[in-house]
């Protein structure tokens, strides 16, 4: 066999045969599948002497084992991801990458399913998030999202606040959603004290106590069906579907 000298990575050095090389270079790229077939070729020709052999052995199990970790995720917690959002694969790559962002010292960048619950982002940092800054409804959509209601938020539920506003999610859902947001007391009923904190966000608090009554009063007026004084689920429901631009306002694009 014909020995060459040359310099570092993927050239050809003192030691080391065609296969040896290959393996090498193909694993310092971060290659799995070229690292597995050069390495089944190198025990079949043991042409790598044997100090490189065993550097090139314990990059590749950390390779294989950083590509595991990685695969894990991609696999068994994306078909769940999948199958309880209206989420893509790609999509949910691209909000675990939004949510890491967020805060990259405490979120993992390979997340287990114990991660995806108990790693949260504070609400002070997610209200920040260019789709929910200038919303007037952030703190309470975070509320709404959080397991635990006080508007800090795991991934998993970053990932359902971020599927039921996203264009895929049909408009019962994203009706059941609004209702819970607008019901600040959580009585599932939308009563004045509802309907007067839903409009002092709208209108960034600009009307008098005495028109803010007018307008509520009027609201339930026209929507209270069975004329208890608050709006059910069914009658809110009625309404909102209505609403032409409802579709288009309840809505953030990742």
């Amino acid at each position: 066999m014909q020995i060459t000298t040359g310099g570092p990575l993927g050239s050809s050095r003192p030691g080391v045969g065609p296969v040896g090389r290959q393996l090498r270079t193909a694993v310092w790229r971060g290659g799995l599948p070229d690292a597995l077939r050069a390495l089944t070729q190198w025990r079949m020709g043991r042409e790598a002497p044997g100090q490189l052999r065993r550097r090139l052995w314990e990059r590749l199990v950390l390779l294989f084992t950083r590509r595991w970790r990685l695969f894990r995720m991609t696999s068994c917690y994306f078909i769940y991801w999948q199958d309880c959002t209206f989420f893509t694969r790609k999509e949910i790559l691209r909000v675990h990458k939004k949510f890491r962002g967020l805060q990259p010292d405490v979120v993992p960048r390979t997340m287990t399913r114990e991660d995806a619950v108990n790693v949260r982002v504070p609400r002070e940092i997610l209200e920040k998030l260019p789709e929910l800054r200038e919303n007037p409804f952030k703190t309470r959509i975070c509320e709404v999202f959080s397991s635990d209601d006080k508007g800090n938020l795991s991934f998993e539920d970053f990932l359902d606040m971020l599927s039921i506003l996203s264009e895929h999610a049909p408009r019962d859902i994203k009706v059941y959603y609004a209702f819970k947001i607008y019901d600040f007391d959580n009585d599932q009923f939308l009563g004045p004290s509802d309907l007067q904190q839903t409009l002092q966000l709208l209108t960034r608090s600009q009307l008098l106590p005495e028109e803010m009554s007018q307008v509520c009063e009027k609201v339930v007026d026209e929507c209270d069906v069975d004329a208890d004084g608050k709006l059910s689920y069914m009658e809110f429901e009625h309404v909102i579907t209505r609403a032409p631009d409802f579709l288009s306002t309840f809505h953030i694009r990742i």
